[in-house]
């Protein structure tokens, strides 16, 4: 293949990064080649075109204008590929070859800092994996707003915390077995070598002295330095520019919620999602918190109280509600701007942003002020804003004084400096701003030393400034005049004074980009410098945005006060499903008890009767109290716990080779190997994926299992009508059933839960409602009275199937 200099540089930086898609900065375009081409082209829906070489021969190659980039990149990397970028560092028209090129930025799905690719409702993690002396460590990262979790697990948690972040992105050091890489599927994965650091050189990439205590103190310098590792081979960090970080641990306090049971109560994921339709934050900052609050309960009363405790004087003043949303709602999102300002990347727009940032939060602290008597913890977070914003009161004083409101374009410089803060680039604007002015005058003074009335003094980007006259009016034009270009109908000419002009306004546009680059790198250093308030500041935002959303969501959704307490105890009336409520015009509301004495459930009744809906209206009732949050019912007494288990559905697992039986079968492993007394389990059929009998009896073992040695509050719906003798035997368990009225000539599902083991099945009752064909129904109605014969079990079904 007969290769052009173009293509023998690509070829080299390519080699750089086999793993990634290169983007090939070519004039206005960035451009793919072979099969990165091909893979850009079907992601971005690009015509995929032909670039012939010398020889004739032809490679696929795709492009897309510089400036509309992000979206492309966005789409390559929401589909996990890896994006390389080369760009050219040196102009075109000063290069007297080649022009030089060079990989400036490696991106992944988990490394990205800039938020034109991010969702801006979620967090974008990086989870980095080591295992060592016999634990899992576990490091999660955002690198877009430099904060991150720690944690350590075993085996059986290492998944969950795996999956409880939604990563990106993982990166697992060499340590870690193939067993938990085989069970990362759908995410982007890969192994990094050790790297040795010294302790000063990991603080550089510590936000604060508190987060390197916290990686020192529990043993993640390993892991910590993995990661710092992967980031210097995305170009992310160098010697001039670095990211730093700070750390939490994920806490004791919180209840971390198995993938299963996320799934299974749809808390996360698509639109008709729990944080989907509960979240009323009012900024994008406050809808990430949103759903991290949902995701981890607490299990410490006092703590929950503390939250319930604001959310209750919200709603009880719902003007402050109505208030603080309409101030906090124009508060952009700078906390995702600090990963772009630590490697002092920026566009003009950051600036702005920053600006409305402190102009519109100066008037929330303002409507923050008027709160009277607030409860602690809302009192304590006023505190923390009004701390963290006094911080920040030579960065805001700077930016307020030195930023324009919008971007003003003069001869094609975006200038956003505001006039007054520099006085020498205030007389380089000058110049800019008023060159029109200055144009049009000397070429009226030309018009009169001339008498040429056409004459006229304009402007293009290859041969700069000149002076235009007809042919028609050659005879006039002065000696002093020097000719530029000839055309068909005219001449250009260029004068000592107009040279003059150009040179000067070269020289402005040139030393006004220069001096404003100075300045706006000035402030991104007191930005830098600012890093850890401007956190502390969006993370009481975002809590305060938080509960604001709970009780606005209290307010319009008529939801109440739960009462936390300890012990067995959990009372609900009139409970309702927080998402399928707003999908019925008459939602049917259920009550439920347990106690010390009553706490193991068995719940009989058809399908499509309700028990499942049931089983999750109680599970997100626990869920919603324990994030601090009002529930949807009259009234709610809960005994905290400690956990929240649920195995419902069916599905297998092709990729992992698990037949629908085993899926069911390990996530009833995990729930009685992971729950404890404190624990809420909520089963939705065990043992339907095998023959009746063997079903049958692992119910009744897992039944017995739960309710008299493990002794948790638990809700088991299943079709083992033969369960419900369970209740004769162990004094903890209790039958209810979902209610059906068989009516004359129909039979009519109430969905109230009600006292007793149902006394009928209505299996082929709902297959007949389904359509299932006449003479079907028929035989399985013979089929079933057979059985009955042969047997001796009495015939449950309902006598309105003919």
């Amino acid at each position: 293949m007969n290769l052009t200099p173009l293509f023998k540089q690509y070829l080299q930086l390519k080699e750089k990064v086999k793993d990634a898609i290169l983007l090939f900065r070519v004039g206005d375009f960035y451009e793919t080649y072979f099969e990165d081409a091909k893979i850009f082209s079907e992601i971005n829906s690009v015509v995929l075109t032909k670039r012939t070489l010398p020889d004739g021969k032809t490679i696929p190659m795709a492009g897309v204008p510089f400036h509309s980039v992000d979206n492309y990149i966005r789409n390559l990397l929401n589909a996990g590929y890896k994006v390389a970028i080369a760009e050219q560092l040196e102009e075109a028209s000063a290069s007297k070859g080649l022009v030089k090129r060079d990989i400036v930025e490696i991106i992944t799905p988990g490394t990205i800092t800039s938020y034109n690719y991010l969702n801006e409702k979620a967090f974008n993690f990086l989870v980095v994996v080591d295992y060592i002396n016999g634990v899992y460590q576990v490091l999660a990262v955002d690198i877009s707003v430099l904060d991150g979790y720690i944690a350590i697990a075993n085996d059986r948690e290492v998944i969950n915390i795996i999956s409880y972040f939604s990563p990106s992105e993982i990166v697992f050091s060499r340590r870690v077995d193939d067993r938990l890489k085989k069970q990362i599927v759908d995410i982007r994965w890969i192994v990094v070598q050790d790297n040795e650091y010294s302790l000063e050189e990991l603080k550089r990439y510590t936000l604060d002295e508190n987060s390197f205590f916290l990686l020192e103190n529990n043993s993640f310098l390993d892991v910590f330095s993995l990661m710092i590792a992967y980031l210097k081979k995305s170009v992310l960090i160098s010697s001039e520019n670095t990211l730093r970080f700070r750390f939490r641990t994920f806490s004791g306090d919180l209840i971390l919620l198995d993938s299963s049971t996320l799934k299974n109560l749809e808390i996360v994921g698509g639109k008709n999602s729990l944080v989907e339709v509960l979240d009323y934050t009012s900024t994008t900052f406050g809808a990430r918190k949103f759903k991290i609050f949902i995701t981890q309960p607490l299990r410490n009363v006092q703590k929950i109280n503390q939250r319930l405790d604001v959310v209750d004087f919200l709603v009880q003043n719902t003007h402050y509600i109505i208030n603080l949303r309409e101030k906090i709602k124009k508060i952009p999102d700078v906390s995702r701007m600090l990963s772009k300002f630590s490697l002092y990347k920026y566009n003009l727009k950051d600036f702005i942003l920053f600006k409305r940032f402190f102009i519109y939060l100066e008037d929330f602290i303002r409507e923050l002020s008027l709160i009277e008597d607030p409860p602690t913890l809302l009192e304590e977070i006023r505190s923390n804003i009004g701390k963290a914003f006094d911080s920040l009161c030579n960065l805001k004083e700077v930016i307020l004084r030195g930023i324009d409101d919008e971007i003003v374009t003069f001869e094609q410089v975006e200038l956003i400096v505001k006039p007054g803060f520099n006085e020498q680039m205030d007389s380089y604007i000058y110049l800019l701003k008023n060159n029109a002015d200055w144009i049009k005058e000397y070429e009226n003074e030309l018009r009169s030393q001339t008498g040429i009335k056409s004459i006229k003094v304009s402007y293009n980007q290859i041969f700069g400034y000149y002076i235009e006259v007809s042919k028609a009016n050659l005879s006039a034009v002065p000696s002093y005049f020097e000719r530029k270009q000839t055309l068909v109908n005219a001449e250009r000419f260029v004068t000592p004074e107009l040279k003059e002009f150009e040179v000067k306004l070269k020289e402005a546009v040139s030393s006004v980009q220069q001096l404003q680059k100075e300045i706006l790198l000035q402030i991104i250093s007191l930005v830098n410098q600012s890093r850890l308030f401007i956190l502390d500041l969006v993370e009481n935002l975002s809590v305060l945005d938080v509960f604001l959303s709970f009780a606005y969501c209290a307010v319009v959704n008529n939801y109440t006060r739960p009462t936390i307490t300890e012990g067995k105890i959990l009372i609900l009336k009139e409970a309702r499903h927080p998402i399928y409520e707003k999908f019925f015009e008459k939602f049917v509301p259920n009550n439920l008890y347990m106690d010390d004495e009553k706490f193991f459930i068995i719940l009989t009744g058809p399908n499509m009767g309700g028990k499942s809906t049931f089983l999750k209206t109680v599970a997100m009732n626990v869920l919603l109290a324990q994030v601090g949050s009002f529930v949807p019912c009259s009234q709610a007494i809960i005994g905290i716990v400690d956990g929240i288990y649920t195995r419902i559905g069916s599905s297998d697992d092709i990729i992992k080779h698990r037949s629908t039986f085993m899926v069911e079968m390990l996530e009833t492993a995990y729930i009685l190997d992971n729950c404890s007394e404190k624990s809420l389990v909520v089963m939705d059929e065990i043992g339907r994926g095998t023959s009746t009998y063997d079903g049958m009896a692992i119910a009744w073992a897992v039944s017995q299992y739960l309710s008299t040695v493990v002794k948790c509050r638990t809700i088991l719906a299943t079709h083992f009508h033969q369960l419900s003798n369970l209740e004769k035997f162990i004094h903890s368990i209790a039958n209810y059933n979902v209610e059906v009225l068989e009516l004359e000539d129909r039979v009519e599902f109430t969905y109230k839960v009600i006292k007793g083991a149902a006394q009928k099945s209505y299996g082929i009752f709902v297959a007949q409602l389904a359509g299932v064909k006449p003479e079907v129904i028929n035989i399985a109605n013979q089929v079933l009275e057979n059985f009955e014969k042969l047997t001796g079990i009495k015939k449950v079904q309902t006598k309105l199937i003919k």
